[in-house]
Parts: C-alpha cells; sequence; structure tokens
C-alpha cells in the first residue's frame, strides 16, 4: 500500500502485478508522484511502469540490443512515438527518472492521469 503525503490517498497495487525494474505511482487525486523506486544498481532499470492509483497506465520498455538504447512507450496498451534526446537516451540509466518524468508529463497533457 502507498498513501499520497499529500493528500492522503490510499493506493493498493495488487501483489505480484508488478513486474517492472523501475516504479512509479501516481495519485489519482491530486495526480502527484506517490513512489519512484527503481532497481538501478542491480540490473536493468528498464522496464518501467507507471500506475496512476493502482491502474497501470504506461509502460517504457527498452527493445532491440542493449547497445542501441532504443525504448518503446505504451500508453494503456498502445504503442505510442517517444522521442529521446540523445542525451537522454546515451544515459538512460543515469537519468531513467528524468525519462520517466517525461512520460508522467505526456500523461498529464493528454489527462491520463
Amino acid at each position: 500500500m502507498f498513501k499520497c503525503k499529500n493528500c492522503n490517498t490510499e493506493i493498493h497495487l495488487q501483489p505480484g502485478g508488478v513486474h517492472a525494474e523501475t516504479l512509479i505511482v501516481l495519485c489519482p487525486c491530486c495526480h502527484t508522484v506517490v513512489e519512484a523506486s527503481s532497481c538501478y544498481g542491480f540490473g536493468p532499470v528498464w522496464p518501467a511502469c507507471i500506475y496512476c492509483g493502482d491502474r497501470l497506465v504506461a509502460e517504457l520498455k527498452k527493445t532491440g540490443p542493449y547497445r542501441d538504447n532504443i525504448f518503446e512507450l505504451c500508453i494503456l496498451g498502445e504503442k505510442v512515438p517517444f522521442p529521446l534526446s540523445d542525451q537522454l537516451r546515451k544515459e538512460n540509466y543515469k537519468r531513467h527518472f528524468e525519462i520517466c518524468d517525461l512520460v508522467i508529463e505526456l500523461l498529464r497533457e493528454r489527462n491520463i492521469c
């Protein structure tokens, strides 16, 4: 269970439902980040899953060979274009939360969270 520090909303994710190395949980009421965690340092940081409450709204997956740094973004199960700057693409392991912030901003622009 997660609890939003901004509005006290409780969020319950189903056990075993999260299979990502990076996890972002957004409050469904006030849309702030409630949880941002990663296994960085203990393995790959991708895929990243972004939840709005207990609903999976986006997944950022690394596709192709390790060295190519090619990413695929799915919002509500559909692939969407997600261009990354060369800087972010090259330093994706150091800046994975910055990349996730870009996805969150895209979700907010689309009124998904």
